[in-house]
């Protein structure tokens, strides 16, 4: 359905595709080398702990937490001070155990929250048949049961997050950094005067050390039909670089020809003239508007400077919080925990395809797992549930996965 690009592009000719997602080109390409398109996501740090400050400052925490009893001891407060009061205090939410996973597995195993090489049997294996996962299930099923995890975490959505969120109810989250920075900015947009500011740490450690795992980047990207002629693929390429290289032609596609202005004193930051929901916004990409990019980030960078919503002060201000933390979290990958398999290229899909089991193993992984932090069942049964997984089929799962890893080699 897709034809790869790799006869096609060079960055001598595209710069600015070259320096927009130069660094990042490597999530959309195989392992044979070829390009297979543009990249939507790349590389980032994006399951912080965000936490209310106000909140936080309220309960005479005035530091981001450090370590897991850092964060405990203001998840407690958050409870015991009844921060939002009428009882509708929420410490910590997510969306699920995935969520969780992603923002603190590393802190309690060696290989975090991806794909990892057993050494005792040289096998690669899936991430919760690591030695400590049930540690870390331990501490979120005690979250669980003292009312610290919301109790709807594993039945709720984004959205159902973000409407908890602009009511003031959640303190603090472990989840995809844009869930709650997004209802922090809708909360000041509703009021542009609300106390809610937000703060973040990608630094929260465990008893193994850094609790986030790594996010890699994804072949979600700017693909081109097999269909498509050789003029046609070279027309997209010069499209795209027109957009990334001249802010004209991005602010054109963006807000839409005339709808634009730069904000006075800056070549590098707009704003739309007509009314948002005519022309593309930061929750709407037009459909000609390529990507974000380095040029979005420098965006958001020089409104830091013109813009005081944008300032620091004690935490970000909540209006723009999202996007505080949006131009950082390219730039922090390094800041968290890179797992085994961050840069290697295992293909999942062939895996699901060649060992019918997996998808057993994966029905069995994500409905069994709710139950043991929701103490449905007894985390005494940890091991037998492993011992339920292989006989399922998961060892079929681990030869397949360690095949590609032997084919990399």
């Amino acid at each position: 359905m897709i034809q790869p690009i790799t006869d096609f592009y060079d960055e001598s000719l595209y710069p600015g595709i070259a320096e927009q997602f130069g660094p990042y080109m490597a999530v959309m390409t195989d392992n044979d080398g070829e390009l297979w398109g543009l990249p939507r996501t790349f590389d980032m740090a994006v399951y912080p702990y965000i936490y209310r400050a106000d909140y936080a400052e309220d309960v005479g925490v005035t530091e981001a937490p450090a370590t897991i009893d850092d964060l405990n001891t203001l998840l407690y407060l958050f409870q015991s001070e009844d921060v939002a009061g009428e009882g509708k205090t929420i410490p910590l939410i997510c969306t699920g155990i995935g969520e969780l996973e992603w923002s603190l597995l590393a802190g309690y195993t060696d290989y975090g929250r991806g794909l990892w090489l057993d050494s005792t049997d040289n096998k690669i294996k899936l991430w919760y048949v690591q030695p400590g996962y049930k540690d870390f299930l331990t501490q979120v099923a005690q979250w669980y049961a003292d009312g610290i995890l919301y109790k709807e975490s594993f039945n709720i959505n984004v959205q159902q997050l973000r409407e908890l969120v602009t009511e003031g109810r959640v303190c603090s989250s472990l989840q995809w950094h844009s869930s709650m920075g997004i209802a922090l900015q809708t909360m000041y947009q509703a009021d542009e005067n609300t106390e809610a500011v937000g703060a973040f740490t990608h630094k929260l450690t465990g008893p193994k050390g850094l609790c986030e795992t790594a996010y890699k980047g994804s072949s979600t990207g700017l693909l081109i039909s097999a269909k498509a002629s050789d003029a046609v693929v070279a027309a997209c390429l010069k499209m795209v670089d027109l957009e990334l290289s001249n802010l004209d032609a991005w602010y054109n596609s963006t807000y839409g020809m005339d709808a634009w202005k730069y904000i006075e004193g800056s070549e590098i930051a707009a704003e739309a003239t007509v009314p948002t929901e005519d022309v593309a916004t930061e929750t709407y990409q037009g459909e000609y508007r390529v990507a974000l990019g380095k040029t979005r980030i420098d965006e958001f960078n020089e409104l830091f400077k013109t813009d005081a919503r944008y300032v620091e002060s004690n935490g970000e201000t909540a209006g723009l919080f999202f996007y505080y933390m949006y131009t950082r979290q390219y730039s922090s990958v390094d800041d968290v925990y890179q797992p085994f398999d961050f840069h290697l290229n295992f293909n999942g899909t062939a895996v699901s395809e060649e060992v019918p089991e997996y998808s057993d193993v994966n029905r069995m992984y994500e409905e069994e797992v709710v139950k043991f932090v929701t103490g449905v069942r007894s985390l005494d049964e940890w091991d037998d549930f492993i011992a339920e997984l292989y006989a399922a089929g998961m060892d079929k799962v681990e030869d397949a996965y360690t095949a590609q890893y032997a084919d990399m080699q």
